[in-house]
């Protein structure tokens, strides 16, 4: 058995991948929680699971169910970054949670820490870039010169 820190690139491209298929398609995320759960005690693949709880939560109608999934993908998002703070794709997980939480609940802590890192994506060859540029595209939270950065 692999332990969590002795996992191959095809099983990041794996969750990876799943994350991908969630994002635009809501019967993908039971692939996701079972692709990452097993290996939460690596940062990567704990922020790849608060992000799953995240995708959940957009999915869910019951304000309780909403506020309780949000906790879940705050605390995996925070325990990866805690875990490995330099890694610019759990930062830009934490980052698109943050930035999609209303307000009102108290969430989007970490935007201002987390933004340099995004920016650094924008020169990185990350496995998700196609993903980070089309956020960063429509994130309001970035000026017209940041976003020129993604398209060169």
């Amino acid at each position: 058995m692999l332990t969590a820190y002795s996992q191959t690139p095809s099983q990041f491209n794996a969750i990876r991948s799943a994350y991908r298929k969630s994002l635009v398609n809501n019967n993908a995320m039971a692939s996701l929680e079972t692709s990452c759960k097993p290996f939460t005690s690596h940062p990567l693949a704990n922020a790849y699971y608060g992000s799953f709880f995240a995708l959940k939560c957009r999915d869910s109608w019951l304000p309780t169910t909403k506020l309780s999934l949000a906790k879940k993908a705050e605390e995996h998002l925070n325990q990866a970054v805690e875990k490995n703070k330099t890694l610019t794709e759990i930062r830009f997980l934490r980052f698109s949670f943050e930035y999609a939480t209303p307000s009102i609940l108290n969430m989007k802590t970490h935007l201002k820490e987390d933004k340099p890192f995004l920016l650094q994506m924008a020169h990185d060859s990350s496995p998700i870039a196609d993903i980070v540029k089309a956020f960063v595209k429509d994130c309001t939270l970035f000026s017209a010169t940041e976003k020129m950065a993604f398209s060169e």
